[in-house]
């Protein structure tokens, strides 16, 4: 079992980080669950942050979530994009202590994009936002994007059908998607947060992988 578990998942030793993201996650969810009051301390309430209270819930949302399929859905992207994202910094930099780059961008996706939404709706008494949502979709953005010109799995759907083979094609399809679903009025689906952090992730690819247009100009012009 344990060998069948580590064939398909990162070692504690090649990935720790995701593991204690996804500790940290479960941690702040299950004590969210169990006490309203654990769980009103730390939700994001814009109305009261921009009148300078509660300023902590910036980040400490981001601890807290609606119920269980919530949670264990961004428990498990946080743990694999997260861990696609250490490898591409230690494939593009050369380095081990990646931890300077990826705890940046953790604490900014959360805070960037409860400041982007929190200020979108700072008049409304009734917003309140809580997840990890934000760092997700971020997560997603900068893995998708920062090689551009790099060929996906073989689904044959996107590949033979709709002729998708590169990551940059992948990334269109999924802004498109996440812009139309922006629109789409569910209470209950932070679909515009999920926009800006899955843009806001791919401005990261850009400054972190400057390189990534001449790479994709080439690849167009060999076409």
């Amino acid at each position: 079992m344990h060998e069948v578990f580590f064939s398909i998942f990162p070692t504690w030793q090649e990935a720790p980080q995701s593991y204690m993201l996804l500790l940290i996650l479960l941690v702040g969810g299950v004590a969210g669950f169990s006490s309203k009051r654990f769980y009103q301390a730390l939700i994001f309430h814009p109305y009261e942050v921009f009148r300078g209270r509660r300023i902590h819930t910036l980040l400490t949302s981001a601890l807290i979530h609606r119920n269980w399929k919530h949670l264990l859905i961004n428990m498990v992207a946080v743990f694999v994009l997260s861990y696609d994202f250490s490898r591409l910094i230690i494939q593009e930099y050369k380095v081990i202590n990646y931890l300077w780059i990826l705890i940046p961008f953790i604490l900014s996706s959360i805070v960037l994009m409860n400041l982007l939404m929190g200020y979108l709706n700072k008049s409304n008494f009734l917003y309140t936002s809580i997840g990890v949502s934000g760092l997700s979709y971020s997560l997603l953005g900068v893995c998708i994007s920062y090689f551009p010109t790099e060929t996906m799995g073989d689904i044959y759907l996107l590949k033979h059908i709709l002729k998708m083979e590169y990551a940059y094609q992948y990334w269109i399809a999924l802004l498109i998607l996440f812009i139309i679903l922006s629109f789409w009025r569910n209470s209950r689906i932070n679909s515009k947060l999920h926009l800006f952090a899955y843009i806001y992730g791919s401005i990261c690819a850009i400054v972190l992988h400057p390189y990534l247009f001449e790479e994709l100009w080439l690849l167009l012009n060999s076409n």
